[in-house]
């Protein structure tokens, strides 16, 4: 692992505006966050975390042609980041594309030690139910309850898609 006596001061400075971005992304002030992300490229071109957010805001900006570039290009140069492959799964879902969707959040699920799996297993879920695989969408998110009980969008979404299939006295325990 990397820590911060570890890099370089173009590194540091790439992180920087890396996290300005992120900030300002998260406040939904998505031209600046664009800028940092753009001077965060500049400093180090295949940072996998900023080609990953530069497709999430320019998701978010509706431009949907650079969106998937950007996530392409992510996984150019990191094909196996998990928090790269649920985003651009969750854009292309969101995209009714369904088919290309699902093995994206197949392969984060199958990444070593990925911290947040509860988090795909949701959105794939979320994914299968939109498609109408209901069954399928069923026991993704049985996965997710699993592994996170307490998260109430999984509980929610489960609760849904039981409902959806006539299973009410199941549906009305999540």
């Amino acid at each position: 692992r990397t820590t911060a006596s570890d890099e370089t001061e173009q590194q540091r400075r790439a992180r920087i505006r890396l996290d300005l971005a992120a900030a300002y992304f998260a406040d939904g002030k998505l031209t600046t966050a664009l800028d940092e992300v753009k001077q965060a490229l500049v400093i180090s071109p295949d940072l996998p975390q900023g080609l990953n957010l530069r497709g999430l805001v320019y998701a978010a900006m509706g431009d949907d042609a650079l969106a998937q570039e950007s996530f392409q290009r992510a996984l150019q140069v990191a094909p196996t980041d998990a928090d790269v492959l649920h985003n651009y799964g969750w854009y292309l879902c969101t995209r009714d594309r369904v088919p290309e969707a699902l093995p994206l959040f197949d392969r984060a699920l199958a990444v070593p030690r990925y911290r947040t799996p509860s988090r795909t297993l949701l959105a794939k879920g979320v994914c299968e139910a939109r498609s109408g695989a209901l069954e399928a969408a069923e026991a993704t998110l049985k996965r997710g309850f699993e592994l996170d009980a307490g998260n109430p969008a999984i509980a929610m979404n489960l609760a849904d898609v039981l409902m959806r299939r006539g299973e009410l006295e199941r549906a009305r325990f999540y």
